[in-house]
């Protein structure tokens, strides 16, 4: 637990998404490693990319539980910057 306390929350993001199969697994993984200042970190990266979202997708996350937000808010982080989580979507109209 004190190497914990000296990794830097890169590190522990990338910790996380190498312990876990899924997104939700390195997200409550990371929840666990963070310190209170690195929880305020990650809430206020959360807090300016959500100012980017739709209003309806920010009223539906200011109406969920203070867990849930954390939950949503760790989420976000690890599938931006853990690569294997990455996910890509493109989209090509083709002329008929």
């Amino acid at each position: 637990m004190a190497k914990l306390g000296k990794m830097t929350l890169a590190e522990k993001i990338k910790k996380a998404g190498e312990e876990a199969d899924t997104p939700e697994e390195a997200a409550t993984e990371l929840r666990k490693m963070l310190g209170k200042q690195e929880h305020t970190r990650v809430w206020s990266k959360y807090q300016t990319a959500l100012k980017g979202k739709p209003k309806e997708e920010q009223d539906d996350f200011q109406n969920k539980s203070k867990h849930e937000k954390g939950f949503e808010a760790a989420l976000a982080l690890v599938k931006t910057e853990v690569p294997k989580f990455f996910h890509y979507n493109e989209s090509m109209d083709l002329p008929c």
